[in-house]
């Protein structure tokens, strides 16, 4: 699992000048990488963001349950592993991610996601336990108020996308537009008109509101886990916006945090929940501290690089050895391995990593389907000699995928790094057929002026693909390498058929390639000029 070995330098060699194009030799294995499951995880998230509208097959039984098991969660972990791969480790491939993230931010505004917010909205349950009579009244907005177990999710999927594809998208207004279709209740079909500056206008005002306490989630509960996700959101809103809002939230917000002991230093968890109306910490065990961790950790490092050990010490191995039955309560084991594996990738602890996955991939019935990896969901062992363990859609789709995904710090790059503008003038693969490889390498490295790409072959078991190759400056010749071999130079407008390779004038270079097995490639500017007879 190189992918969350090989991410530092990064930006460096994004940003880098042209000072050694032609004069290193260049190792592939000196980049960033997705192994064959990493690449499945990635076939699986485009496998569900593809499904028709309401069609949540694969992903469980609950739609938008006020759990951990809300359909939300999935889409939204599934977005952030994306996002994560796309910034660390794949940056010159773009039409995967940016496909899969936008289909995603379709899914997450479907009714089925949030419509459960009518009830919820009228307080009760565990929060605030009152009789039937005595609910509050409620309302369908899921976006105007509370509920930022939701929006927050919808805000950082739309504001990550902004910041990746900076494509204007999400600012216009409407853009986040939310449709209530029921015609034969309350007010008949609605429709509540969001896009991100609606939403982080909406936001900062609730913290302020709140005294910088955070966001409820339901009423009377406000959780230590969804601020999270609305302060990611605004980090990323602030960088394509030109604003300054996370500025204003993140010290003042820390510092209630800290004063109202939203982590119990008694134990070294996260509360469960704050009580607004009682004014104080509601504690018990959970998965929120994994789930905490692993976003806190992309603008507050340091604090939860500090909690972290405890943490891991307390939960870990305790999950790894139980023996939980079916039919136990929610969250269950997998959740909160999950969780926990989530926070262990993010802040680097591959070893931590590698013992819940390598546990997952024994116990958890992992699939191959179509070039997929998974863990379906599972409820139990079947016999007495089934030694399989209980899974969740959320830790079978979306959490374990995540922390096999998401390299160490990758979410604290994301947040708190950015692509220079000339990112989107660099050279690029499109085009790729997705059934017939899987990319496993695609980065431009500018300081040595060479396009670094690795594909492994699909489910489709094709005998050749090609794919092309944009942004390449057509003034200047191109060494070719394969397999670490140079191959030949070509420059617009010639032809290598020996080699599958054709670079028509005014169109991207056009690559063929051997789909059966692992390809390497590297494109570097060359020092020299083109071949004779090109």
């Amino acid at each position: 699992m190189t992918a969350r070995f090989l991410c530092p330098w990064i930006l460096a060699a994004l940003v880098a000048g042209p000072a050694l194009a032609g004069g290193q030799a260049i190792d592939i294995d000196d980049y960033p990488s997705l192994d064959a499951r990493q690449i499945g995880h990635l076939r699986h998230f485009a496998k569900l963001s593809r499904q028709l509208p309401g069609d949540w097959s694969e992903m469980g039984e609950y739609a938008s349950h006020t759990s951990e098991k809300p359909y939300r969660y999935q889409l939204a972990f599934m977005l952030y592993a994306a996002a994560s791969v796309q910034f660390n480790v794949t940056p010159a491939y773009r039409e995967l991610y940016q496909d899969l993230i936008g289909r995603l931010m379709v899914q997450l505004r479907h009714y089925d996601i949030w419509g459960n917010w009518v009830n919820a909205s009228r307080g009760g349950g565990w929060s605030d336990p009152k009789p039937l009579s005595e609910l509050d009244v409620g309302w369908i907005d899921p976006v105007k108020r509370h509920n930022i177990m939701y929006s927050a999710h919808l805000f950082q999927g739309a504001a990550t996308h902004e910041a990746l594809y900076r494509t204007g998208e999400f600012m216009q207004p409407g853009s986040l537009t939310l449709v209530w279709p029921q015609t034969l209740w309350g007010p008949g079909a609605t429709t509540f008109e969001y896009d991100l500056p609606k939403i982080a206008d909406n936001f900062i005002a609730q913290f302020r509101e709140n005294d910088y306490m955070g966001i409820p989630c339901e009423p009377n509960a406000l959780f230590p886990e969804c601020p999270q996700h609305a302060l990611l959101g605004l980090i990323l809103y602030d960088r394509v916006a030109g604003t300054e809002y996370s500025t204003e939230i993140m010290p003042r917000y820390m510092r209630q945090f800290e004063e109202l002991k939203y982590l119990d230093e008694e134990t070294g968890s996260f509360m469960a929940a704050w009580k607004v109306k009682q004014g104080e910490p509601f504690y018990f065990a959970s998965g929120i501290d994994g789930w905490t961790g692993t976003f806190m950790h992309a603008w507050a490092p340091e604090y939860i690089q500090r909690v972290y050990p405890r943490q891991r010490d307390l939960h870990v191995d305790a999950l790894l050895t139980s023996t939980e039955a079916p039919g136990e309560p929610p969250p269950g084991t997998s959740s909160l391995l999950g969780f926990m594996a989530m926070m262990a990738s993010e802040v680097g602890d591959t070893e931590t990593v590698d013992r819940i996955l390598e546990h997952a991939d024994r116990h958890y019935r992992p699939v191959w389907r179509e070039g997929r990896y998974y863990y379906p969901r599972n409820d139990g062992p079947v016999s007495q000699e089934d030694d399989s363990l209980s899974v969740s859609a959320l830790a079978g789709n979306a959490m374990l995928p995540f922390a096999r995904l998401n390299p160490g710090n990758g979410l604290l790059r994301l947040h708190n790094e950015t692509w220079p503008e000339s990112y989107f003038e660099q050279p690029y693969i499109a085009a790729v057929d997705p059934g017939a490889v899987g990319v496993s390498q695609a980065i431009y490295d500018a300081e040595r002026e060479a396009l670094i790409v690795g594909l492994e072959p699909g489910p489709l078991q094709l005998a050749e693909t090609r794919f092309e190759v944009r942004n390449l400056d057509p003034g200047t010749p191109w060494d070719v390498f394969r397999h670490g071999r140079f191959v030949a130079t070509i420059a617009e407008g010639a032809s290598l058929a020996e080699h599958g390779i054709e670079w028509q004038e005014g169109e991207p270079v056009r690559i063929s390639v051997d789909a059966t097995a692992p390809v390497s490639l590297v494109l570097r500017k060359s020092p020299g000029q083109a071949v004779a007879g090109l």
